[in-house]
């Protein structure tokens, strides 16, 4: 039975001492002469830096003189341009916001191209094409804006009343067996 107690109070501490890492929201667009885009990263912060580390795109879409395209996925980091994946925010930088290092992020399309936001000598750059082929660079203006945050969901709260909802239980049980 002590058994029985020790491992449920064991139980309950684990759950009360885990938490969750939520993932931000980014709205992001893109305009220049031959093309321009918008949708939306999802992007973890890296320690208390300015910097994240970009999970996901979606929910957008690239238009030039070619037609539409739909945003597909996130390319892996070094998969196009060198891309690393990592996002500045809030933006700096010497001629307006900068909001990506050298080597940017990249991301696909549904038609098969690929797109690479980033910042060169203080100006943010958008490249278009294909990975090992023939691919457009032009400057564009880049902008990104973090969504509002989600309310924050009561976790710890909701765990705490479950561990002492289990050490109520253990003590009915125990109570129960001693008799």
């Amino acid at each position: 039975m002590k058994r029985l107690s020790i491992a449920l109070c064991v139980l309950a501490l684990a759950a009360f001492a885990s938490t969750s890492a939520l993932a931000d929201t980014f709205t992001f667009n893109f305009s220049g002469l031959d093309f321009s885009g918008s949708g939306h990263f999802t992007a973890n912060q890296i320690g208390t830096s300015d910097y994240y580390n970009i999970t996901s795109v979606f929910d957008g879409s690239v238009s030039s003189i070619l037609g539409t395209s739909g945003i597909n996925s996130l390319l892996g980091v070094n998969q196009f341009k060198g891309n690393d994946n990592v996002l500045i925010y809030p933006g700096t930088g010497i001629f307006g916001e900068k909001f990506f290092d050298s080597k940017g992020v990249s991301f696909s399309l549904n038609d098969g191209i690929d797109v690479n936001l980033n910042d060169t000598w203080g100006i943010e750059f958008a490249t278009a094409g294909v990975p090992k082929g023939f691919t457009i660079t032009e400057w564009d203006f880049v902008d990104v804006d973090k969504q509002c945050d989600p309310p924050a969901v009561p976790e710890p709260g909701s765990l705490a009343l479950l561990g002492t909802g289990l050490l109520g239980l253990t003590g009915v049980v125990r109570r129960r067996f001693a008799v």
